[in-house]
C-alpha cells in the first residue's frame, strides 16, 4: 500500500491519494484534497508489524478495514507518528506531549511524557521497549529528544 501527494498547479491544492496493489498493478483506493478536513483518514500511513493499515494526522487516528476508513480516536492536535506490534499494543505520538498507548480497549495518554513545549514525531517498539522522539525549541534553536521506555 502507498501514499502519494500530488500538487495541483493550477489550483495550488495538494491531492493525497491512498493505492494498494491489485493483480500486479496500483489502484486508487481513496483520496483526499488540502482544501478539505482529512475526514476519511489522517494523511499519514503507518507501516508497522499490525496486518492492519493505520492512518494519522490532523482527524485523529484511523485503521483501514474492509475498503473503507474508520475512525478509532480523536485528538486535539495532530498526530505524526504511529507504531504498534499488535492490534492491542499501538502508540502514537504528535504535538504539545500528545503521547498515546492503545491496549486493546482504550487510549490513554502517557503522562510521563506531558510537556506542552515538547512535539513528538515518531514512536517506534518491540513489544518489550519503545521509543519516542521529538523536539523542543523556539523554532530558531531546536533540541532533539528521545525518550526509552519498557
Amino acid at each position: 500500500m502507498k501514499n502519494k501527494s500530488i500538487n495541483n498547479i493550477y489550483t495550488g491544492k495538494t491531492i493525497y491519494y491512498f493505492f494498494k496493489r491489485v493483480n500486479n498493478t496500483w489502484a486508487a483506493q481513496d483520496s483526499f484534497s488540502t482544501d478539505i478536513n482529512p475526514s476519511r483518514f489522517g494523511g499519514r500511513l503507518n507501516q508497522s508489524n499490525l496486518p492492519d493499515l493505520y492512518s494519522n494526522g490532523s482527524g485523529g487516528m484511523f485503521i483501514y478495514k474492509n475498503s473503507s476508513w474508520a475512525k478509532i480516536s480523536n485528538s486535539p492536535n495532530p498526530i505524526y507518528g504511529m507504531w504498534g506490534t499488535s492490534s492491542n499494543n499501538i502508540f502514537a505520538v504528535g504535538n504539545f506531549s500528545n503521547a498515546y498507548h492503545y491496549n486493546g480497549t482504550d487510549w490513554k495518554q502517557i503522562e510521563q511524557l506531558i510537556d506542552p513545549k515538547v512535539h513528538y514525531s515518531t514512536v517506534w517498539t518491540d513489544g518489550t521497549e519503545a521509543f519516542v522522539v521529538g523536539s523542543i525549541g523556539d523554532g530558531v534553536y531546536m533540541k532533539t529528544i528521545v525518550w526509552h521506555g519498557k
